[in-house]
């Protein structure tokens, strides 16, 4: 099951995809894209990201089954308000 999650930014989509590949890359996610759209996987998860205006939308297409979609939801706002 799929989930599209819609996330208000506050930073330009070029500081979150670069501060993005930076951890994909120290955490050994692979990181596929831009600051526009692109694929993302690593720890049982994947997905795919869009930049809309202030806003990201997070397609998650596959996650561990112990991971709640809360939870989930959760560490992608972290993420982007940090």
């Amino acid at each position: 099951m799929s989930k599209s999650i819609l996330l208000k930014i506050q930073q330009s989509p070029e500081v979150l995809y670069a501060k993005a590949l930076q951890a994909a890359e120290t955490q050994g996610y692979t990181f596929v894209g831009d600051a526009v759209t692109g694929e993302i996987s690593g720890s049982g998860i994947k997905g795919r990201y869009k930049f809309a205006g202030n806003s990201l939308i997070v397609t998650i297409t596959e996650k561990p089954t112990l991971l709640s979609w809360d939870a989930l939801e959760r560490r992608l706002q972290s993420f982007v308000a940090g």
